[in-house]
């Protein structure tokens, strides 16, 4: 097993708070309190306005993510190929693509495995849109450690429900089952009452954003680790 997958697996169920949809103007701040109430990783949507009409984040915004927790990056751009320098100076330790933002997308992810880890294990992800199958991406699931679900399509702003998420958590995990398959992620929709489902279900890796950053951050955080602890620990069926 690769060791970045294995550090994933070991490490799971893993939060990573979506910083973008923090408070703009005293993200670092807000970086330190979430990490100071456990978050190990830190969630960065960067966008160059043209894959997605969702304007989230520059590459100046990767400035506020310096600190202690893991950087997570989500490339909602064409071409991530042409964004590996910058992202390598930041030294993520997950990148995800979207398999169809570039013709060659098992060279990307190599060249990403390379290029930005280097000697570290540096977790490389494919994003699965909404109604998105295996088929597609099932010559590069050898390349990636992580399938990160989206709830949200960024190209259409179709949302589905967290039903259909869990649906599609269940038909990942039946169809990946050997031990080196993929982490399987959620982005969107995690909450304190869907969290724990989620993981339940099989999920290992969520991001959230909103339902940290409204209210008290510190607790938030908190609410969510123990929902996803009681869903790692219940029993099957």
């Amino acid at each position: 097993m690769r060791k970045s997958l294995s550090q994933l697996k070991e490490s799971a169920p893993i939060l990573s708070v979506g910083l973008v949809q923090g408070p703009l103007g005293e993200l670092q701040r807000a970086r330190d309190e979430v990490e100071h109430a456990g978050v190990e990783y830190i969630h960065v949507d960067l966008t160059d306005g043209h894959y997605s009409p969702l304007e989230l984040a520059g590459p100046a915004f990767l400035r506020a993510t310096r600190g202690r927790a893991v950087l997570d990056i989500h490339l909602l751009v064409d071409r991530p190929e042409d964004f590996i320098p910058l992202v390598a100076a930041y030294e993520p330790g997950v990148v995800t693509i979207h398999p169809d933002s570039t013709p060659r997308p098992k060279e990307v992810l190599r060249r990403f495995g390379e290029e930005v880890g280097g000697n570290r294990a540096v977790t490389r992800g494919l994003c699965v849109l909404p109604g998105q199958g295996l088929e597609p991406i099932a010559s590069l699931l050898d390349e990636v450690e992580l399938l990160l679900l989206l709830t949200l399509d960024p190209r259409t702003g179709y949302r589905e429900t967290v039903d259909e998420t869990l649906r599609r958590i269940e038909g990942l995990r039946s169809a990946l089952d050997g031990p080196g398959s993929p982490v399987v992620g959620v982005d969107g929709g995690v909450s304190v009452d869907s969290a724990g489902r989620f993981v339940e279900a099989g999920a290992e890796y969520l991001v959230a954003g909103s339902s940290v950053w409204r209210g008290n951050h510190h607790e938030n955080v908190g609410a969510l680790l123990r929902e996803m602890g009681r869903g790692h620990h219940s029993p099957p069926g």
